[in-house]
């Protein structure tokens, strides 16, 4: 039995479907960009620096030019690819484990001659490719929009890559964080809850560090800080020491889920 084909057929519709949404919904905001370069736009953009700073801070602004199509893409990014991204990747995490006891299906899966390491391992796979498929591509169908829609006549390709690394770290963060605690759950409900309260008190949690210098720690426990995209924009490049607990953060999660499913009583 393979259970990484069988888990990659299991979530292939909610795979197809929020990926064609996302697609369409970068279309949408990259089709919008040449207004923002308008005459109106121009207006627009006037408004926003009359904005207040705390404001402009929280929401990253203050170093972006929003004429700048990766600039722009900086911005609604975070909320659209980013945040809302993050629940994909959170309802993929959260659901692979737990379902075969919430289904009862964990009989059948544990009936076979496999190890439970290899049934996680191929859920842990899955998770992943389901992921890396859906980051994949949204960053080519960007390339095409930005280029199509791009009103200047450079493209920074470097930041554009480094801008489309950003969802991709934050969501596999987020997906083996979701994934971990979806073996120490036995309902799927709860699993989802506590997932994508775990996305939102994180998110939270990186604008409070905005605010001011008392929460500044704050952003050493949350992924969206570690990858913020105006903080790429104007570092043009990612700072290591996020990087490094980007990948002990990873690590971490993998290693206590294999421990904990491998002494898991599994209710059938």
């Amino acid at each position: 039995m393979n259970t990484f084909k069988w888990e990659l057929e299991r979530t292939r519709k909610l795979l197809l479907i929020w990926t064609l949404a996302f697609v369409l919904l970068q279309f949408m905001y990259s089709s919008f960009f040449p207004s923002m370069t308008s005459e109106k736009g121009g207006l627009l953009l006037a408004k926003l620096d009359m904005l207040p700073k705390v404001f402009l801070k929280m929401f990253g602004l203050e170093y972006l030019d929003l004429t700048n199509i990766l600039h722009y893409y900086a911005m609604q990014g975070q909320f659209i690819v980013i945040l809302i991204g993050s629940v994909f990747a959170a309802k993929i995490g959260a659901t692979m484990v737990v379902k075969e006891e919430n289904d009862r299906t964990a009989e059948f899966l544990m009936s076979k001659p496999v190890t439970r390491k290899k049934i996680i391992t191929g859920k842990l796979l899955a998770t992943l490719a389901n992921i890396l498929l859906f980051d994949g591509v949204i960053m080519i169908a960007n390339l095409i929009f930005f280029n199509i829609y791009n009103t200047s006549e450079s493209f920074d390709f470097k930041l554009f890559w480094l801008l489309s690394l950003v969802p991709l770290f934050i969501h596999l963060t987020v997906g083996l964080l979701s994934f971990f605690l979806s073996t120490l759950q036995r309902r799927t409900g709860k699993a989802d809850m506590i997932s994508l309260g775990c996305v939102f008190t994180l998110y939270a949690a990186s604008v409070l560090a905005k605010l001011t210098e008392k929460l500044d720690f704050l952003r050493f426990f949350t992924p969206y800080s570690y990858f913020d995209p105006s903080n790429i924009v104007k570092m043009r490049s990612f700072d290591t020491i996020y990087i490094v607990l980007f990948l002990i953060e990873s690590v971490g999660f993998v290693i206590v889920s294999y421990m904990y499913f491998e002494r898991k009583d599994i209710y059938i």
